[in-house]
């Protein structure tokens, strides 16, 4: 009896630790290439009691030179504002207009805070561009 509990409670800490590791490796971001940056954001301060998941899921954010920003389930037309942010919380970049952010993030290298900011929410997430 003693066995098996050993051996289940080694499953349960692999499980955990396996859950733990792929949660930390959502919140980064990375340079797939030089034309496209991935970041996984997530909402900032979401409310727990209308329905939100504590902590909510990231959300992922597509920046591409040739197609703009996607960010899964928003529309381009609900991003009031760009900000970018270097890694000491420093603003880099507050924009506007969809062009001067891309324009933007991709004339950077090093890692990088973005923000967006849309009608009734906030979205932020980490990308580390890096030139090689």
């Amino acid at each position: 009896m003693k066995q098996i509990f050993t051996k289940l409670s080694l499953v349960m800490v692999l499980i955990i630790g396996f859950g733990f590791n792929s949660s930390l490796y959502a919140q980064e971001s990375n340079m797939g290439d030089e034309e496209n940056v991935t970041s996984y954001l997530t909402p900032e301060n979401p409310d727990p009691a209308h329905g939100n998941r504590m902590p909510p899921a990231p959300i992922v954010c597509l920046i591409s030179k040739v197609d703009g920003v996607e960010i899964a389930g928003v529309a381009n037309s609900e991003i009031v504002s760009f900000e970018i942010l270097d890694a000491y919380g420093n603003t880099v970049a507050l924009l506007q207009d969809e062009p001067s952010f891309i324009e933007t993030i991709f004339s950077l290298n090093g890692e990088y805070r973005i923000v967006f900011r849309l009608q009734n929410k906030i979205l932020s997430g980490w990308i580390n561009k890096t030139i090689s």
